[in-house]
């Protein structure tokens, strides 16, 4: 072994020990100060449900290899109608920014206005705001007063295509049909799916892209326009919420850098799983660059794009520097409401000098936080020890079921939080006991370290941002993908005879 595997070894149990020790952290801290030892059984009960299930999906292996096409078919048209239904009986009004960029798109896209201040202020909200105008307007040349039927279309349309990419995925790298089924109904069990998809903004719009460009890569990797539609694809995830961009990093650290053996030939291969992407190592090389260039290329468009727009008069006015987003994870628990005074008062203040100048300042005051566990316990709670990851901001109608179900406030919002919360940390820790057998040499795919990266890669992420469990939604695919990768060991092992 080199050098260089013994580091990334170290590197990757590190990353399962963390992230074990942030699920242990979650659990006994979970929010709405639910008893740990409720929340644990809660978790337990979880985890032996999703087991049974999947024991079950595995012994009809045989059943669903045969009928594969069908059943598959069958469970995402059902998911699909059925997460229509819901969303639009669960229909709110739009609320907090969400309700700003709503308005903005809908007025923009019918007589060319828009909030040019918010925009001006809250440029990161660009990419959600180009994709509703276009939709809205879409729908005004369609004469179609209200639009939310046709968002509500495509958002479900996406959440069921996610579905497919995870299960296309799984199908790539595992023989056991029971496990990549198990891996799309553990997809399907994520409450925030069912109350947020009738939310169009950047978390539940962005979902789609990180999956769907990684399934893009790995069907169409060994043609340069796979790589081509993958820097799309990640690219426009990246303009409607950044965390999207985290799952390319991992998929370039694993094709790129680690680069897989060939096998008996002695060469290698420079893809995902060994698949050779491109004839030599140059050529595989030049795809991945061609990735990286038309995601940046992507991106300067979209900066020219915007400033095209009026708001581009207000950007020194208004602008928010990312120092802000740094400052606000730096103390106390990381979140806006644990910052609001510093928070108010940089947004009060005039000019993006100014401003960065505030949050830098803010940010030496509390350096010393860095060395402080009880900012990194408070912080790890208040992103992750919640399995709603924000439904609470997407259902504020008290007159609906899915309010009372998932609101704070709501009837049921106490108990909605220890399920979905327990239903997250069993999946989490069914990828994690995946990785462990993987590191310990039961088994070896590239699909491991990818996901592993890309799952600790957003959790490293929020560690070092404004703390906000909505930040998880649109990596719920990933979970998914992840806890099934870890279920395989439990019925034989990662591969089973199905002849």
């Amino acid at each position: 072994m080199s050098f260089g595997e013994r580091c990334a070894r170290v590197w990757f149990w590190a990353m399962i020990l963390l992230m074990f020790a942030g699920v242990m952290i979650c659990i006994t801290g979970t929010q709405h100060n639910i008893e740990w030892h409720k929340e644990l059984f809660v978790t337990v009960g979880m985890g032996v449900g999703i087991w049974v299930l999947g024991f079950i999906l595995n012994k009809c292996r045989y059943f669903l290899r045969e009928h594969e096409k069908s059943v598959l078919f069958l469970l995402l048209a059902c998911f699909g109608i059925a997460l229509y239904a819901v969303s639009y009986v669960s229909r709110n009004d739009p609320m907090y920014d969400y309700a700003v960029i709503y308005q903005s798109a809908y007025d923009y896209a019918h007589d060319g206005q828009a909030n040019w201040g918010y925009l001006a202020q809250w440029g990161n909200n660009y990419g959600i705001f180009l994709w509703l105008v276009i939709i809205m307007k879409i729908c005004e040349m369609l004469s179609i007063e209200d639009p939310f039927a046709v968002l509500l279309f495509i958002n479900t349309a996406l959440a069921v295509f996610s579905g497919f990419c995870l299960f296309d995925i799984l199908t790539k790298f595992l023989d056991n049909t029971g496990v990549k089924f198990m891996g799309l109904l553990m997809y399907f069990g994520f409450l925030p799916l069912w109350g947020g998809t009738n939310y169009f903004y950047t978390d539940s719009v962005s979902m789609f892209f990180s999956i769907g460009a990684f399934w893009i890569v790995i069907n169409f990797g060994d043609q340069l326009v796979g790589y081509l539609l993958g820097g799309i694809l990640w690219a426009i995830g990246f303009e409607l919420k950044a965390t999207v961009a985290i799952s390319m990093i991992a998929v370039e650290m694993v094709c790129v850098l680690k680069m897989s053996p060939q096998g008996e030939s002695g060469q290698r291969k420079y893809g995902i799983g060994g698949k050779e992407y491109g004839t030599s190592r140059s050529g595989s090389l030049v795809g991945w660059l061609l990735m990286v260039f038309v995601f940046v290329i992507c991106l300067l468009a979209m900066s020219n794009i915007k400033k095209a727009f009026p708001s581009q008069d207000y950007r020194d006015e208004y602008e928010v520097p990312m120092s802000y987003w740094v400052a606000l994870g730096i103390h106390n628990d990381g979140s806006y409401p644990g910052n609001i005074e510093f928070a108010e008062s940089l947004l009060q203040t005039k000019g993006y000098e100014a401003k960065n100048r505030k949050a830098l300042l803010y940010i030496d005051e509390h350096i010393s936080d860095l060395w402080n566990p009880d900012h990194y316990i408070s912080k790890i709670r208040y992103n992750f020890a919640s399995g709603k990851m924000g439904l609470s901001e997407f259902n504020q109608n008290p007159t609906t079921f899915m309010h009372e179900l998932v609101n704070d406030y709501g009837k049921y919002g106490g108990f909605s939080t220890m399920f979905a919360s327990a239903y997250f940390y069993a999946i989490i820790l069914f990828g994690l006991y995946g990785a462990v057998r993987v590191l310990t040499g039961k088994a070896k795919d590239d699909l491991s370290s990818i996901v592993l990266l890309t799952v600790f890669g957003l959790f490293l992420f929020l560690m070092l941002w404004e703390s906000n469990n909505r930040q998880l939604y649109n990596h719920i695919p990933w979970y998914a993908v992840f806890g099934a990768l870890g279920l395989r060991f439990l019925y034989g092992g990662e591969k089973i005879d199905e002849k």
